[in-house]
């Protein structure tokens, strides 16, 4: 997304690099997705977020809210990786009753 941050122990300094740009990026947890959610409305660009179920299960109908308070912000579902996900998965089950 453009920010210049770096880490030290456990402390992050992020420093001023201009505007932030819109990228795919991946919600690992609650309150990270809730920033990446921020960041993104910040953003230039488009900002997609993987993996929402994160944000979902801590926070009812973000985008709805967000959407209320003038955001440009929408939830897409993408069925067709769903149903490639559910595949992979019942033959990793498969393989391991084999």
């Amino acid at each position: 997304m453009g920010a210049d941050i770096t880490v030290n122990g456990k402390v992050a300094l992020i420093e001023r690099t201009g505007k932030l740009m819109g990228a795919p990026v991946k919600a690992c947890e609650l309150r990270a997705g809730a920033g990446l959610i921020i960041a993104g409305l910040a953003a230039s660009g488009i900002t997609e977020i993987e993996d929402i179920y994160h944000i979902e299960r801590g926070y009812d109908c973000m985008e709805g809210k967000l959407r209320a308070l003038g955001a440009d912000i929408e939830k897409v579902s993408f069925p067709d990786k769903v149903e490639a996900e559910d595949t992979e998965n019942s033959e990793s089950k498969d393989k391991a009753a084999s």
